[in-house]
């Protein structure tokens, strides 16, 4: 793991301020040194669980990378576990927009940890499928964030203050993980879900492609296996089949003709009304998907999240596409 402070902009061509070489793991180093300017400061390769990935092997930890304000405000800091799509067998913490997202979340005054999971994955004999495994690993990484001295206390340990945001696979862990952390008695502040499934027993509108991703999660076809074990797994792992009063307020995006059938955010947002969640829904025209439309989306989103995560430090600047 190592720390380096940045300043706010431009992304990726920024000026090394300040880098320390760090020893451990994020809640064992010592702070990295600061510069008196805005921006952010990022650790990366923070570990949040121990166990080998199922798929890598090799006995390494689960990381993210932790963002956070160069300057931070007095107090505790509320924070945001930010979840890379990638049809649950691909993608990792580095995609492009994940690092801008981050930093620019930073910088207006929360702490990020943009996290890998587990992949899944149909090369092995029997194949990996992503559910439970990617949630649970989700789950993981909140709690993390309220554990005793991560990231040397500077995250606000209060539950109530860490919120999910995901896009494509991530935003279906992102929205999942909510509802089933909720159920569980750990509801976080807030989650995000950017072009996510979250009903696989109502794929309408859907085609071979875009089924790919629900059947690496999955591990079977529920369009096609009427089996009481791919039906009884599908509906655990909807999240729009397991609303409850406790599932946390959410923001959903979607576009109207993208990889990810619009009825996914359809049933989403009906089983949020039905259950009394306050949520935000956004179809957007056209066919992006996810973090296709950040230019669109992030400050919006990010204005939702400043009414559960209190006020943010700064203006809201857009990352690049």
């Amino acid at each position: 793991m190592h720390s380096a402070q940045f300043s706010r902009r431009p992304h990726r061509t920024l000026t090394l301020l300040a880098a320390v070489a760090v020893a451990g793991i994020g809640l064992l180093a010592s702070p990295p040194a600061r510069a008196a300017t805005s921006g952010w400061i990022e650790d990366a390769g923070v570990a949040y669980t121990a166990p080998a990935c199922t798929i890598t092997g090799g006995g390494s930890n689960l990381l993210g990378d932790v963002y956070r304000p160069a300057s931070p405000p007095a107090g505790a800091l509320p924070a945001v576990v930010l979840i890379h799509g990638g049809g649950f067998i691909a993608g990792s913490r580095a995609g492009s927009a994940l690092g801008p997202m981050s930093e620019e979340l930073a910088t207006l005054g929360y702490v990020v940890y943009n996290i890998d999971y587990c992949l899944a994955s149909n090369k092995h004999s029997p194949p990996v499928r992503g559910y439970p495994m990617q949630v649970t690993d989700v789950e993981d990484a909140a709690k993390a964030l309220t554990g005793k001295g991560f990231d040397q206390g500077r995250v606000d340990v209060n539950k109530a203050k860490v919120a999910l945001w995901g896009s494509s696979a991530g935003a279906t862990l992102s929205v999942l993980t909510g509802v089933q952390l909720g159920n569980a008695g750990f509801t976080p502040a807030a989650a995000v879900g950017w072009s996510g499934g979250y009903d696989f027993l109502d794929f309408r509108g859907g085609n071979p492609h875009n089924e790919q991703g629900p059947r690496a999660f999955l591990g079977c076809d529920p369009q096609t296996d009427k089996s009481a074990t791919c039906q009884d797994r599908s509906r655990s792992a909807s999240a729009a089949l397991n609303v409850t009063a406790a599932t946390p307020p959410m923001s959903l995006w979607n576009s109207s003709d993208e990889l990810v059938p619009i009825t996914q955010w359809q049933d989403m947002k009906a089983a949020l009304s039905k259950a009394g969640i306050p949520y935000s829904a956004t179809e957007l025209q056209g066919t992006k998907h996810a973090t296709a439309y950040v230019q669109t989306a992030f400050c919006p989103t990010v204005k939702f999240l400043e009414t559960y995560l209190g006020p943010v430090n700064g203006t809201c600047v857009y990352p690049p596409a």
